[in-house]
């Protein structure tokens, strides 16, 4: 995956634009993120806009406003005073909105979320809202309509797979779902309120992720529980696979490394195999 873009740090205001031709892309001030545009993997070459890691070459794509419309060379992103926009050849195709507030500026923020100011500093939209296929650090999962992870179709087209993460409404727990409707993973040992991603540079276990209730407040917390990896690279993301996957990079590293996986055997992803197929996960 390449960025067709130089990083440039700011803090935005209206009338803020990026085009596939501007090398430079909105970057947050510790240099690690970076939203702008993007070519997709060969064999295709297509113009996508996303959030990536970008301290690292490749970058890493973890967000993405507009996963099923790729765009050409006369498409350009903007702020604007009522929000976020993607122009393609003159037309507007996607939009954040902002609450019905007036954005006054914008920022890349160094956790990795894009976020709209009103002129009274309130956040009135934020890219954290509204996740693709990855969670980063401080990212919530709500049981709320709309919000969900959706795998990427392959690792060279983003546009949602069939595989899908999402807090249960009523059991109030992780699931993940095969074409919106059939389970095959979830975490049941609890009730939650929200499934949240952060660290715990307190507890020193070393290499777990755990998942589990946190006692101040009612929400699942996954988390890498280990000092060793306190200066990493960190995301949870549903792969094209289906599978779940907790993956840490070291700061001065190109590659991301598995720590937590939700499912160990690939044939308990459903439709692995196809109809009537028979799995062996060691063949």
């Amino acid at each position: 995956m390449l960025l067709l873009s130089r990083a440039e740090a700011q803090s935005l205001t209206p009338g803020s634009i990026l085009t596939p031709g501007s090398n430079r892309f909105w970057t947050s001030s510790n240099g690690m993120f970076g939203l702008g545009f993007f070519n997709s993997s060969a064999p295709t070459t297509e113009i996508h806009v996303g959030i990536a890691f970008v301290d690292q070459m490749p970058p890493t794509l973890v967000w993405m406003p507009n996963r099923t419309q790729s765009l050409s060379s006369n498409s350009s992103l903007q702020v604007t005073d009522s929000g976020l926009v993607i122009i393609e050849s003159g037309e507007t195709v996607w939009r954040s909105g902002a609450a019905g507030a007036v954005v006054a500026e914008a920022e890349l923020l160094d956790v990795g979320n894009f976020v709209l100011r009103s002129a009274s500093s309130n956040i009135v939209w934020q890219s954290f809202d509204f996740p693709t296929d990855t969670l980063l650090l401080g990212q919530k999962l709500l049981p709320i309509a709309g919000q969900a992870l959706s795998s990427w179709r392959t690792k060279a087209d983003p546009k949602p797979g069939p595989f899908s993460m999402v807090m249960d409404g009523d059991m109030s727990k992780p699931r993940l779902l095969y074409q919106g409707a059939i389970e095959y993973w979830s975490w049941t040992t609890a009730k939650f309120n929200e499934f949240r991603f952060s660290d715990d540079p307190g507890n020193e276990t070393t290499g777990n992720l755990t998942v589990g209730s946190i006692i101040q407040d009612s929400y699942c917390d996954a988390q890498l529980v280990s000092t060793e990896f306190a200066n990493y690279r960190k995301r949870l993301t549903l792969d094209p696979d289906g599978n779940l996957r907790y993956y840490v990079r070291a700061p001065n590293s190109t590659k991301w490394g598995v720590v937590w996986r939700a499912l160990f055997d690939a044939c308990d992803v459903y439709s692995t195999c196809g109809i009537n197929g028979l799995c062996d996960f060691n063949s």
